[in-house]
């Protein structure tokens, strides 16, 4: 149940820490082609285990069962 839980706080920190990047990206990422869509592209491998882990905890275990 913690880890669920740490999961789900794993992400919403990452959410936020995307939108404070994503903030005055013309100004952080000045010398980059694409300063947004590749941020978000760079993150999204980082983010991909927290949200796999509660979501497969958190679907009904019987439809994987035979």
């Amino acid at each position: 149940q913690w880890m669920i839980i740490t999961c789900w706080m794993g992400v919403l920190i990452w959410c936020l820490y995307v939108f404070n990047m994503t903030m005055f990206a013309d100004v952080r990422f000045a010398g980059v082609v694409l300063p947004v869509v590749g941020w978000w592209l760079y993150d999204i491998f980082y983010i991909t285990p927290f949200l796999a882990i509660p979501y497969l905890h958190s679907v009904n275990r019987e439809i994987f069962s035979d």
